[in-house]
């Protein structure tokens, strides 16, 4: 609020005014004497003296808007016009630096977005370079795998004769059967281990069945006895090794009669385990069975290469 001091000073002037003490005494003084102008001359020199300067008009309008409790009115306006006018410069610094925090906030969020768009491709090429790896070992391993089955001994079994000067099965006497193998592979089959027998009589396909499910894998550690041979590729065809299928038993009466009537009779089954150059474990199984009329045919089964 502003104060027009012209406005107080006029509005002063329109308040009643209080009694003039001169003039109180210029009634009820005795009368002066003199002349009448003289008298005229001392009321007007009166009158001036007691007009009120416009210093003292304005040192009255101070009086009463300052004086008594007004001037701590004033003391406490003024000094919530300093504290809100220093709220407002602390809000607009306070704005400018919120501005600033904002953008600062902005340019980290787009850092933050880039970082992690850029940790996302890192991820995306980890992950194509990790099956790129995968795809490159299983091509490696498929390599390495195709050279050695490409490269390994095979071990194949081919003709079977009866080991008999007549070429007769008796009654009393083993029957043993010369099983004859080929190296087939490119390489030399090594460790060459082998056991072979001979089955007859009723039953002998379910017992040759049984047979081969009661062998274990290579290598062959249940094979105590028996010669260990290398068996190079290829080899001497008019001279191939060979192996000896032996009966546990002899063939009594009965058996023979059963051998004589019924196709087949008798089963010449076996299995040889081998080795290669790099050391990896093989084997192959054979089974062959014997007709009433002398003639060797291949079993349904149990003719493997693994």
């Amino acid at each position: 609020m502003i104060y027009n001091i012209q406005t107080a000073i006029d509005d002063n002037n329109g308040e009643p005014k209080e009694h003039n003490a001169t003039n109180e005494v210029t009634t009820e003084s005795p009368t002066v004497l003199g002349s009448r102008e003289q008298q005229a001359g001392a009321g007007h020199s009166d009158g001036s003296g007691d007009k009120p300067t416009y210093k003292q008009h304005i040192a009255k309008w101070f009086r009463k808007h300052f004086g008594g409790h007004r001037m701590l009115e004033w003391l406490t306006f003024a000094f919530e016009v300093l504290t809100f006018a220093a709220l407002c410069i602390y809000s607009y610094f306070s704005y400018g630096q919120w501005q600033a925090m904002r953008d600062q906030i902005y340019v980290m969020t787009l850092g933050v977005g880039q970082t992690q768009h850029m940790l996302d491709q890192t991820a995306m090429q980890t992950r194509a370079a990790q099956q790129s790896a995968i795809a490159a070992q299983d091509a490696i391993a498929q390599s390495r795998n195709q050279f050695i089955r490409d490269q390994r001994p095979y071990l194949m079994f081919g003709k079977v004769q009866l080991e008999d000067e007549k070429g007769e099965i008796k009654v009393g006497q083993i029957i043993q059967y010369k099983v004859e193998f080929w190296n087939y592979g490119k390489s030399p089959a090594l460790k060459v281990k082998g056991m072979a027998i001979v089955l007859f009589g009723q039953g002998s396909e379910e017992t040759a069945d049984k047979w081969f499910e009661g062998l274990p894998g290579p290598p062959p550690l249940h094979i105590k006895h028996g010669s260990v041979s290398i068996v190079p590729p290829g080899g001497d065809w008019n001279h191939p090794p060979y192996t000896a299928a032996v009966s546990p038993v002899a063939p009594n009466a009965e058996a023979m009669n059963f051998i004589g009537t019924h196709d087949p009779a008798i089963y010449i089954i076996g299995r040889s385990y081998y080795d290669d150059m790099a050391g990896n474990h093989y084997f192959t199984d054979f089974c062959r069975l014997q007709l009433r009329n002398g003639a060797v045919a291949s079993c349904a089964t149990h003719n493997e290469v693994h």
